[in-house]
């Protein structure tokens, strides 16, 4: 089904379909992945007596959950297998970069519960996929209906231009949030 655009646009259900928008999926995967959803430990009380390779804890013992540590295993295991976990790169969530990783360590990644924010199972957000398509269906609906421009700030050769985002000097809220100007241009797209 198509929803008609405010400026003549339209944007179809197939924007939701992975295969036909990988960058779409791509860039919420890799946003995803820099600034997850919750950068914050959950700490959960045992209701009863847990065995974890053959240690026992007791009923009442705090074991805390830590939303991070997929992140920084990416980092861990991307820098020892020669790819960059620094640079915001969509194209590492294509079908064939995951392909890639399968047999790896890195496959890690692709598993359900690191692959989309929302948690997973049972305990999963009951709007996680209203949420997930909301968001690439205004993504979408955003690049048709407005252009964006970057004025050029730097030039390829300054050596002050970030190479990563480690280099990009940002005050940290939930993620980071740039401290420069970006000197963004938005305006409609003509029809």
């Amino acid at each position: 089904s198509a929803a008609k655009a405010e400026h003549g646009r339209t944007i179809v259900s197939q924007v939701l379909d992975k295969s036909k928008t990988p960058f779409l999926h791509g860039l919420v995967r890799e946003t995803h992945r820099v600034t997850p959803a919750v950068t914050v430990n959950l700490i959960k009380d045992a209701l009863c007596p847990v065995s974890i390779h053959e240690t026992e804890f007791p009923a009442r013992t705090a074991f805390m959950f830590d939303s991070t540590t997929p992140q920084l295993q990416l980092v861990k295991e991307s820098s020892s297998s020669g790819k960059d976990p620094w640079l915001f790169d969509p194209t590492r969530w294509f079908v064939d970069a995951v392909q890639e990783r399968k047999g790896t360590p890195l496959q890690t990644l692709d598993h359900p519960y690191f692959a989309q924010p929302f948690g997973q199972g049972l305990r999963r957000c009951p709007g996680a996929a209203v949420a997930s398509a909301e968001v690439h269906a205004f993504l979408a609906q955003f690049v048709l209906d407005w252009e964006l421009k970057v004025d050029d700030m730097w030039s390829e050769d300054d050596a002050s231009v970030a190479k990563d985002y480690r280099e990009v000097p940002s005050l940290m809220n939930t993620g980071p949030v740039p401290d420069f100007p970006t000197n963004l241009r938005i305006r409609p797209r003509r029809l």
